[in-house]
């Protein structure tokens, strides 16, 4: 380049400018480029020193929300596995409950049944030994009584024979009748008898019986 420039007719004095000028330029833009990188890194320093506690903190907070939600999760599963569970053992303990219940009940409805019939037995039992005894005015409203509770206890067909066949003889017999005479309870309960056996098992092997008491009822 010098030899280009002597060639020329340039002066050693103007070479010397030149090189100097030369020289101070690339000086001049290597100072620049170093300010230029320091004041990137200067800068990008502080945006990292700013952006850096940002960043960690919503990493940890990203992570925390991350472990909740999971734990979370977890939580519900665990809770719909123990309400399953005891949604389970109280639909077994309200099955069993029922079942007690109603073996409860039926033992009830059973020992109501024993009592109702021990009663109507025991009221047949006076109502015989009256009239075995020659009381016939006191015989006949044991009878009534008895069949009253018999209603309800569900008697069997072969007592009701007896029963019912024992109420017809004594109305058969003429002396007798005077004795519930006017006495509307009886009345109306053998009127309910008859009405209530009609068309029942009971009352089918006894219509004989049913019959003839509903032809006396009148009289009485």
């Amino acid at each position: 380049m010098l030899y280009a420039l002597a060639e020329a007719g340039q002066s050693a004095t103007e070479i010397l400018d030149i090189v100097k000028n030369v020289h101070d330029f690339y000086d001049d833009s290597w100072r620049s480029l170093l300010w230029a990188v320091g004041i990137v890194f200067l800068v990008s320093a502080a945006i990292v020193g700013v952006l850096m506690p940002w960043w960690l903190e919503y990493s940890r907070r990203k992570t925390f929300e991350i472990d909740r939600d999971a734990m979370l999760k977890r939580i519900q599963e665990m809770r719909l596995e123990i309400q399953g569970e005891v949604e389970a053992e109280l639909e077994i303990f309200d099955d069993n409950l029922q079942q007690a219940l109603e073996r409860m009940s039926e033992s009830e409805k059973a020992a109501k049944k024993d009592l109702q019939q021990s009663q109507v037995a025991m009221c047949a039992r006076q109502a015989r030994a009256l009239a075995d005894a020659g009381d016939h005015v006191t015989d006949i409203k044991w009878h009534i009584i008895s069949v009253d509770l018999g209603l309800e206890a569900d008697m069997g067909p072969e007592w009701w024979h007896h029963e019912l066949k024992a109420i017809l003889e004594w109305l058969q017999n003429p002396h007798n009748c005077g004795a519930i005479k006017g006495d509307e309870n009886a009345i109306k309960v053998l009127e309910r008898v008859v009405t209530t056996l009609e068309g029942t098992e009971p009352g089918k092997k006894c219509k004989i019986s049913l019959d003839k008491i509903k032809e006396f009822l009148p009289s009485c």
